[in-house]
């Protein structure tokens, strides 16, 4: 009998040609990632006055568009700061009982301060598509609200993924302690130009003990440690399809501060009041290649600084997580403090390993669309 588990590239492959996944008019097989299965829009986009979601199982999206004051909206139109807008996935979902799934933004929507949702008939929270115990047919739609920039939407691009199970798998503390028994989890920095090496055994200190793994801020030294969304009176645009944007019209490098000179555990960063930044995390994560990772925010136990709207890692992933922060008052974040959670989920079988955008990562990276940013000699 197959494990169970995270669907793997063919499992999802087999569900979109039983028509468990339905694929619409936008829809492509490259969609389908080695443990995920990435959306796009179609060309029904709305503009709304207030997202809803389905209030009971006998509600669906549709039903909810004139309660939203939803406007038929021109995809050549770009979406606006500030607005939020409605649009028709490029897939519905037809998963039998036992089936379900759950979503996120892509990296690329995070680093873009894109936020995007999943809304789902029947199903009364975002990014979820879980009536596991009597299945689920129902259309699939995307919240997209732009936090910073006006967005222009292609449909060739993708803005949010969703993974599929069949079972729960998330670690247990068990499963993390053995996990550690015959793998590292967690690499150091590479320094002097050399490569990451694993943290010893004696080292890692990042346990939850509920079988989650913290990372932590990297903030320290006089190298650029992030971005800043630079504050306009006017938003810039960003159209998804480019990939030559210049990052100095939309970013700006942040740095880190030493508090008392000569002080090593006085590094750390100011953030400013409800600005936006992409930081990196210190440690770099390996997932092995019958892993999952998830990405959560920590509880508010930690502050109340927002961080990483997008989160999830696929197998064979190697690098920092790029983190998209926002904080409600200025604060000050001292380095290795814990920023991010992660947890590992076991995959049905043998997938592709990723080998994306974002591999080997060790800064805090731009989104795609963005031109290298290339600092002026001081």
């Amino acid at each position: 009998m197959k494990p169970k588990g995270v669907f793997t590239h063919d499992d999802i492959a087999a569900l979109v040609a039983a028509q468990r996944i339905v694929p619409l008019r936008t829809f492509d097989t490259a969609h389908i990632n080695n443990a995920s299965l990435d959306i796009t829009v179609t060309g029904e986009i709305y503009e709304i006055d207030a997202v809803l979601k389905p209030r009971q199982q006998k509600e669906r999206v549709r039903d909810l568009l004139p309660l939203m004051n939803a406007r038929e909206y021109d995809l050549s139109l770009p979406l606006w700061r500030g607005k939020s807008y409605l649009a028709k996935a490029s897939i519905n979902v037809n998963f039998p009982p036992g089936i379900y799934g759950y979503a996120n933004a892509k990296s690329t929507s995070g680093r873009l301060f894109l936020q995007s949702r999943l809304l789902v008939d029947y199903v009364a929270g975002f990014d979820t598509a879980d009536l596991r115990h009597q299945g689920l047919t129902a259309e699939v739609w995307l919240v997209l609200e732009p936090l910073c920039f006006n967005i222009m939407l292609s449909v060739q691009e993708r803005y949010s993924q969703l993974r599929i199970f069949d079972a729960d798998t998330r670690f247990t503390n068990i499963d993390l302690l053995s996990l550690c028994l015959h793998e590292n989890i967690l690499y150091r920095r590479p320094e002097g130009g050399g490569l990451p090496q694993p943290y010893s055994q004696g080292d890692l200190n990042l346990f939850t003990h509920d079988g989650s793994v913290l990372m932590t801020l990297f903030a320290k030294g006089t190298a650029p440690i992030g971005y800043a969304v630079r504050e306009f009176k006017k938003p810039g645009q960003v159209d998804v399809a480019r990939r030559d944007c210049y990052p100095g019209a939309y970013f700006e490098p942040l740095y880190a501060t030493q508090l008392i000179v000569g002080n090593e555990h006085s590094w750390g960063v100011w953030l400013e009041a409800n600005r936006y930044y992409l930081l990196a995390t210190n440690e770099l994560v390996k997932v092995s290649e019958y892993l999952s990772l998830v990405l959560k925010e920590l509880d508010s136990r930690h502050g109340d600084t927002t961080v990483h709207f997008a989160g999830f890692a696929d197998p064979g992933f190697f690098g920092t997580v790029t983190l998209e922060v926002r904080s409600p008052r200025p604060v000050f974040l001292r380095h290795k403090s814990p920023v991010v959670t992660g947890i590992f989920e076991r995959m049905r079988g043998e997938t592709p390993l990723y080998n994306g955008n974002y591999q080997g990562q060790v800064d805090a990276k731009l989104p795609k669309q963005f031109a290298p940013f290339k600092l002026s000699a001081s």
